[in-house]
């Protein structure tokens, strides 16, 4: 056997060799953990926190892609370019006429219908630019005494002296029409865009209410955006003319 050994050693060599490589190799690879053990985002889809808070719980927080992933900033509100800066310059009862095409005009004459009116300005300001504001609406909603709404509301009420959107450029002042009283009776106009083969329009519908209007809720918007916070103001009869008050929490 020795003399085989002898004879044929450089055999014996390679087959240690190989066997004691199979066996360094099988011992690493039991070492190497497996991919569920590994953590970190860049091996596994979800990672996985092991926080041992005691040797009988366990608590797994698992952070998925989503949350990992970088997100884009939130923009920030443009402060540097000039805005509007309507300012209400209250509730008034005034007599308007009817207009030859649509609308209502001031007057003079004191048999002309009542109309309470709401009125704004841009004003001006020494400390900041002031933007003009195009295309302003007037929105109001109507209450009864028992704070039913009366409708559905207007989207866009008549202004005085105007028989489109207000255009409110700095210094200029405009009055949406609330509601007018004619005959001892109440009511409110509401404006509508139409549409037809040779373009778009507008018309002019009534918007009759009760006697037992109690409150009238407005806004003035351009587009959605609110120019103006809601104003609310109560409102009465007495003895055929309009009676207003605006509310204190306005």
């Amino acid at each position: 056997m020795l003399q085989w050994i002898q004879q044929h050693y450089e055999w014996v060599i390679a087959i240690v060799v190989a066997i004691v490589g199979l066996i360094v190799a099988w011992l690493q690879l039991k070492k190497t953990p497996s991919p569920q053990e590994k953590t970190g985002y860049e091996n596994s889809t979800n990672a996985v926190v092991v926080q041992n808070a005691s040797p009988r719980i366990e608590q797994k927080v698992i952070i998925g892609p989503e949350l990992l992933r970088k997100r884009p900033p939130v923009p920030k509100e443009d402060t540097s370019r000039p805005k509007p800066n309507l300012t209400f310059k209250g509730v008034k009862v005034v007599h308007v006429r009817e207009g030859i095409d649509s609308g209502f005009w001031d007057s003079d004459n004191v048999k002309d219908p009542y109309a309470v009116i709401a009125c704004f300005r841009n004003e001006s300001s020494m400390t900041k630019e002031v933007a003009p504001a195009y295309d302003v609406r007037c929105a109001i909603m109507f209450h009864d005494s028992q704070r039913n709404e009366i409708g559905n509301g207007i989207s866009e009420a008549l202004w005085v002296n105007s028989p489109g959107r207000a255009h409110f450029d700095v210094e200029v002042s405009h009055c949406a029409i609330l509601a007018i009283v004619a005959d001892d009776r109440i009511v409110s106009f509401c404006k509508r865009e139409v549409r037809a083969h040779w373009g778009s329009g507008f018309v002019i519908d009534a918007y009759p209410l009760s006697k037992d209007l109690s409150t009238v809720e407005f806004r003035i918007l351009r587009e959605s955006e609110l120019l103006f916070k809601p104003l609310v103001l109560d409102f009465s009869l007495r003895d055929g003319r309009p009676e207003v008050k605006l509310r204190e929490e306005s």
